[in-house]
């Protein structure tokens, strides 16, 4: 018998609606995940475009043709007036440069990105964003951008300690990280995606600024550096991000004001069996907690019965790195298991035999298991993104498959093997 052959439940970004994300397996709706998210939000559509999702719509983000259910927490974007960089909130360093509307397609697909264009002078150039000051020691900032006759932007923190990342638009490439982590992702019709991750050291205000900077730029301090403009060649930008911790998120579109996007999560009941056996196995990705380094109990898929927590797995940090810490959980015991997380695609496989046994699977390798288990269970419910605990962490699912059996350790390595 094939492992799928197996399933009692099975799920992939194929059919959803709002409030409902479709199993593949069962097919009369018994399997069906609840999907819940009070306000809009943003993703990534098939054809590489940055599209609103709408109230209690499954977020389903794409990289290639690749689409995945996006799970995130609540958050909350400081970067205010973040599409048209409004003079209200927004200041030109010294008044030596302009702010055009309407200058070129945006990441969207509409003719609405912003152009920023250092004036005819030599000297330094900064769009810094006074209404997303706030006081924070975790901070991640970014921007879409794309060359406009300057090939080359920075994200900055620009009021308190200047920490920032450069990048280079002709080619997709960190130009200087400037000691923090930084990444750039590649979009459709030359546009990127420029984020910088920062830990302060303080709790000071905090705000983000944006360098253009020309071809000679190699690396440094942006705000340092001194180049000669032309008041024609600038850099477009779309949709600047402030967040008051370290990992950015998807877009979330602002005005006036902050804005804050409430919470995705889904549960399915388990209702074919009695759940004393089973398994279950998920392709997650991209994962990131909420505060690293200070909030290590990032709970992202957890087990009930009868409507408290018998099992769960959350992620931490810890000075080696990232770490997907495994945490089982029981009224009277628990046990740790750290395993190392990957970049890209992470297979995961949870298995059970009633209070006998609880192995853990990642990418292959047994990381845990727990023999006589110090409580009964009998798990009823899976949860993803938690409404209970810490559920504040940003995920992406691919695949997920639940079996009312308890698959075997060769199934479980095969099914779990990258």
């Amino acid at each position: 018998m094939s492992v799928l052959d197996q399933a009692s439940l099975v799920a992939i970004p194929s059919g959803y609606k709002a409030g409902t994300i479709f199993s593949q397996v069962p097919t009369d709706g018994a399997g069906d995940l609840d999907y819940d998210c009070s306000t809009t939000s943003t993703r990534i559509n098939e054809s590489g475009l940055l599209k609103n999702v709408d109230i209690n719509v499954p977020n389903v983000n794409f990289k290639g043709n690749c689409g995945k259910f996006l799970f995130e927490g609540q958050d909350t974007n400081f970067s205010t007036h973040n599409i048209t960089l409004d003079s209200s909130t927004w200041t030109i360093f010294g008044n030596r440069g302009t702010t055009t509307l309407n200058a070129a397609i945006s990441p969207d697909g509409t003719f609405n990105a912003t152009k920023i264009t250092p004036s005819n002078f030599n000297t330094r150039f900064m769009w810094f964003n006074l209404g997303s000051t706030r006081p924070t020691n975790f901070l991640s900032i970014s921007v879409y951008a794309k060359a406009g006759g300057l090939n080359k932007i920075a994200v900055r923190e620009s009021n308190n300690t200047g920490q920032y990342a450069s990048f280079d638009l002709s080619n997709g490439t960190i130009i200087d990280n400037g000691g923090n982590e930084a990444t750039i992702e590649a979009l459709t019709n030359g546009w990127y995606r420029c984020e910088v991750s920062i830990e302060s050291g303080n709790t000071s205000n905090k705000n983000i600024g944006l360098c253009p900077l020309d071809d000679a730029y190699s690396g440094g301090q942006p705000f340092s550096y001194y180049y000669q403009g032309n008041g024609v060649d600038g850099v477009y930008v779309y949709g600047t991000q402030f967040l008051t911790h370290k990992y950015n998120t998807s877009l979330i579109l602002t005005t006036t004001v902050a804005v804050t996007r409430a919470k995705g999560e889904s549960e399915t009941n388990i209702t074919t069996s009695s759940g004393i056996n089973g398994t279950v196995f998920f392709n997650i990705s991209n994962l990131k907690p909420f505060y690293i380094g200070n909030q290590p109990n990032n709970i992202i898929i957890n087990f009930f019965e009868s409507g408290s927590s018998v099992l769960y797995l959350f992620l931490t940090d810890t000075v080696a790195g990232n770490p997907f810490t495994t945490k089982f959980r029981a009224s009277n015991g628990f046990l740790t298991n750290d395993v190392d997380i990957v970049a890209g695609d992470n297979k995961m496989a949870i298995a059970w035999t009633g209070t006998t046994e609880v192995v853990v699977y990642v990418n292959g390798v047994s990381i845990a298991t727990v023999i006589n288990f110090p409580s009964t269970f009998t798990i009823d419910k899976i949860e993803f993104q938690t409404s209970n605990f810490l559920g504040n962490s940003r995920y992406e699912i691919s695949e997920f498959y639940q079996s009312n059996d308890r698959l075997t350790n060769a199934q479980l390595e095969k099914l779990t093997t990258v």
